[in-house]
């Protein structure tokens, strides 16, 4: 009972610590992320038609959250790099996006029209296109950042002709293959599971004393991870694992065995991590992981074995997981300083919590 309450709180300690720093590293990748979006257009602007110099800002919108970027903030930089790249912008007041409140008043009733003066010009193409006219705007610049759930973050820009509204220029910035972040992951995995023993034997003469009893593994794991592609579906690492094996059987009839040794078993690994089934995030990530791992031991015995993992990516820095472990054969631990000799069986199971860093 003492060793669970201790291991219920190093879970809840790193779970603090964990939700804590996801919450400070949220802000600071988001902003990494404009600052990459807002470098990465004078880039692209090379290519701008040679008869398009006085432009006017027609729609910018940005549908990241606006604690980070608002649609105001992004026209303000995209007309600055514009206006670096030699390009007069011309301002007309009929196509701001900012809503103003518009009463209209008749005999009989009062229309209120509370939609933004870009929305009221275009439903009147005459006028539009006579604002155009007067102002001498060889084109009407478009731009939109957004990101989806397949293929992560995106900006689009685009030339419209004013009078015949073709486009003219049209700039896709793909930056899902340009901003990655944590190119690699820090993990500790914190689990509890189930170990058969196939037979316990006297340590001496080595005569079966019982056999087909369970006991309970509590595991300590740290993995060391690397992002192999750019979708961040797929890591490679390496992992090291302590096993802590309570050999006392969960239940049994023979109670002149007393309470059995811990055993303590060490492995070290390498494992591979394949995630699947995509989040709607800025930085691509995913809501399950398949991980497949071989491990080392060096315990009374050398031994191999293999594990296999599920996990659910609950938030960026927390995942909950089943594992199965198979060595390839039984391996032996000792109790009560080699009175008995325990004999593992090669299948254990466990449900383990993994907090990345």
């Amino acid at each position: 009972m003492k060793n669970m309450k201790l291991y219920l709180f190093v879970i809840l300690s790193i779970l603090g610590f964990s939700n804590v720093t996801a919450q400070n590293n949220k802000a600071i990748r988001t902003e990494q992320i404009i600052a990459s979006v807002l470098n990465s257009i004078p880039d692209n602007l090379y290519d701008l038609p040679a008869g398009m110099q006085r432009i006017a800002i027609l729609e910018v919108e940005s549908n990241l959250p606006k604690g980070f970027l608002r649609s105001e903030d992004l026209k303000l930089e995209i007309m600055m790099k514009l206006m670096n790249a030699g390009l007069k912008i011309i301002s007309i007041p009929e196509f701001e996006t900012k809503i103003n409140l518009k009463i209209k008043t008749t005999d009989s009733s009062i229309i209120i029209d509370n939609r933004k003066p870009l929305s009221r010009i275009k439903n009147n193409t005459a006028k539009f296109n006579q604002l155009c006219l007067d102002n001498n705007i060889q084109g009407l610049f478009n731009a939109y950042l957004y990101y989806d759930s397949v293929d992560g973050p995106k900006l689009t820009m685009s030339i419209v002709h004013p009078s015949s509204k073709s486009v003219v220029w049209l700039k896709k910035i793909d930056l899902s293959q340009d901003v990655i972040f944590d190119p690699t992951e820090f993990n500790v995995n914190l689990g509890i599971g189930v170990q058969s023993i196939n037979e316990i034997q006297n340590g001496s003469n080595k005569r079966a004393i019982t056999n087909n009893l369970t006991v309970i593994p509590y595991l300590l794991s740290f993995k060391y991870l690397q992002y192999i592609t750019k979708s961040r579906s797929h890591q490679l690492g390496f992992t090291g694992m302590i096993r802590v094996v309570n050999q006392t059987p969960v239940s049994y009839a023979d109670t002149n065995l007393g309470v059995l040794t811990n055993a303590y078993i060490p492995s070290l690994g390498l494992v591979y991590k394949y995630n699947f089934l995509k989040k709607k995030s800025m930085i691509p990530s995913h809501w399950l992981g398949f991980q497949f791992g071989l491990n080392y031991f060096n315990y009374n015995q050398s031994f191999l074995g293999l594990e296999q993992a599920l996990y659910v990516h609950l938030s960026k820095k927390m995942q909950i997981g089943i594992r199965l472990e198979q060595t390839f054969s039984e391996f032996d631990s000792y109790a009560n300083d080699s009175k008995y000799i325990v004999k593992l069986d090669n299948n254990n199971y466990a449900i383990q919590i993994s907090f990345a860093f």
